[in-house]
């Protein structure tokens, strides 16, 4: 019988790791296939009388980076869509005489507002090639209607809608709930404005807070219905009131004579309007053309200007996770372009909230290393704030959209205490120490009033830093700074009254600008840092990412809540960081 038992678990053993490694050779295959799929696609070259199709569904991010996992297994989830490449789409349509014009189709899309005001920016230009740009919707979301209303002519379906409401922004306070499982939180900071602690500190919203929040929401509202309205025929104050109204839910003839909307038709319909347009018979003989299909760009022997992404939460350099910014990686990066004799000129990408102090300051310091070899131009997207700003202040010349979150100069200490939540739960401890002060920061006793006073010494002089930083950066005085600091958030068109910014514009001007000081007329752009091929990115998917991604998707909304637990749990030294979660509807 043992014998029997013997043989049969290990025959079972077997099975297991046989039918395992099967599951993970069909994972391989399957993700290199895609791979392959999408190669195949990038490699078909448009013909004469093309449509770009530019489909405003999923996640929009800086740069692509496909979850193979879900699309092998999540027939629900949605691409993600990498901003450089649907702007690089664009210009190269413009300049391909077998394109005709663009067909935007407004699906369900995710996207910060600086973001989507570069895809609007870019079809705007795509118009002066004398090329057309048309949008189709069933149901438009503010973004998708923002950028669709830079259209020749918006389509919305007969039954449609178009979400026209202005902007909130949802704030969580967890005081209440940590108070009742035992956990308190130490808060040291510097800055009235400085309230990304709040949620865990607070029941409800500082009025410094509100008062920002409330300052830049008009801001970014102000800047879309100024857009909106120089291309449609609706004023900003026929905007306003149709806001106020609650255009979302009004019939969509109602919006077709209020001026949101040209032509109501359903999707073949207008499909049959667009072929008739390029001089085919049926929707069905109409050419697409993909943005991967129109990713060519002009490589060769000419200088290379370097586009160096800096996006996510700053950490301190020993981080594992493959999210955010590692400073340690990212400064080692911007160390190695500044003895790049191949790139002439930097522009750095920040879409940053900030994160740990000392790692902003790392990366602030290669930041200028590199300036005092070759030009580095910041363009901010749709954050550059707290210690975004840090390692932006550093830079030759900082170049912000109108609705880009900037500014948030100011830095913040919390240190949770677990011990109630021990003893709810029916946990001691006994802590021996050599020291008075050795358990200080083990996050299960609260601060004597000395040790606080020490760790306010300590973040108070990091601000001092932070404010100097900005002020050599800025030529401007401490005294300036201090004056627009305390932790307050801009707008970027606010930012540019006040100093922070040098001009308003997107990625490409920061090219231009960068060009310019290089005295370039002809050269290559080369982004960093340098994305992981397929194999790797798939293996890093079953790591990790997997986790990330199937708790946001059966959380839903409910994701935000969790993640600023973890933050807490996970938040180690002095912060500069975003005041808010903001999410903006």
């Amino acid at each position: 019988m043992k014998q029997f038992l013997k043989f049969f678990t290990a025959s079972c053993l077997g099975t297991f790791l046989a039918l395992f490694a099967l599951f993970v050779v069909v994972l391989i295959a399957g993700a290199a296939l895609l791979a392959y799929s999408f190669e195949k696609e990038s490699a078909k070259q448009p013909e004469r009388n093309s449509v770009l199709r530019l489909n405003l569904v999923g996640q929009l991010e800086e740069r692509r980076s496909e979850d193979y996992y879900a699309m092998l297994f999540d027939e629900t989830s949605l691409p993600t869509i990498g901003l450089n490449e649907v702007l690089q789409a664009v210009r190269n349509a413009a300049d391909d005489e077998k394109v005709n014009g663009i067909y935007v189709n407004c699906g369900v899309f995710s996207s910060g507002m600086s973001s989507a005001r570069a895809i609007r920016q870019a079809l705007l230009d795509f118009k002066k090639s004398g090329k057309f740009v048309v949008a189709y919707g069933g149901m438009y979301t503010q973004t998708t209607y923002y950028i669709a209303s830079a259209a020749d002519k918006v389509i919305l379906n007969p039954v449609g809608m178009v979400d026209w409401r202005g902007l909130s922004s949802s704030l969580f306070f967890y005081k209440n709930l940590l108070d009742k499982v035992g956990v308190e939180v130490e808060l040291v900071k510097v800055g009235k404005f400085k309230s990304f602690a709040e949620k865990y500190t607070n029941t409800t919203i500082s009025p410094e807070n509100e008062y920002q929040t409330e300052q830049y929401l008009n801001s970014i509202w102000h800047t879309m219905c100024e857009d909106v309205s120089l291309s449609r025929s609706a004023s900003v104050n026929d905007l306003e009131v149709l806001a106020d109204s609650a255009a979302t839910f009004l019939r969509a003839d109602t919006l077709r004579r209020c001026g949101l909307v040209d032509t109501l038709l359903y999707e073949k319909e207008a499909l049959d309007w667009l072929a008739e347009m390029n001089g085919v018979d049926k929707a069905a003989d109409l050419k697409f053309v993909s943005v991967s299909q129109m990713q060519g760009q002009a490589q060769g022997d000419s200088p290379k200007i370097a586009v160096v992404y800096a996006v996510g939460s700053i950490d301190d350099g020993v981080s594992a996770s493959t999210e955010g910014i590692n400073s340690e990686k990212m400064s080692r990066l911007l160390d190695k372009i500044a003895e790049n004799e191949e790139v002439k000129g930097v522009v750095l990408r920040i879409n940053s909230p900030g994160g740990s102090a000392y790692g902003a300051e790392q990366i602030w310091k290669s930041v200028e290393r590199l300036r005092m070899k070759k030009p580095v131009v910041v363009s901010m997207g749709d954050y550059a704030a707290s210690g975004g700003y840090y390692i932006a202040c550093a830079a030759d010349r900082i170049i912000a959209d109108p609705t880009t979150i900037t500014g948030s100069i100011g830095i913040f200490g919390v240190i949770p205490n677990f011990a109630g939540l021990m003893d709810k739960v029916g946990v001691s401890q006994v802590t021996i120490k050599t020291n008075d002060k050795s358990d200080m920061v083990s996050g299960m006793r609260s601060f004597t009033p000395a040790e606080r006073a020490l760790m306010q010494s300590y973040v108070e002089e990091g601000y001092r830093l932070f404010v100097k930083r900005c002020a050599d950066g800025r030529y401007m005085s401490v005294q300036e700074i201090e004056e627009i600091a305390e932790g307050r958030v801009w707008t970027g068109e606010m930012a540019k009254k006040i100093g922070l910014v040098d001009e308003l514009g997107g990625l490409q001007d920061a090219v231009k600008v960068v060009a310019d000081r290089c005295m370039l007329t002809d050269y290559q752009i080369c982004e960093y840092p340098e994305q992981d091929d397929m194999m790797t990115r798939f293996m890093r998917t079953l790591e990790g990412d997997v986790r990330t991604s199937l708790l946001k998707k059966s959380m839903g909304d409910n994701y935000v809540h969790y993640k600023a637990v973890e933050d807490l749990k996970s938040m180690q030294g002095v912060q500069a960081l975003l005041p808010v979660n903001v999410i903006i509807r």
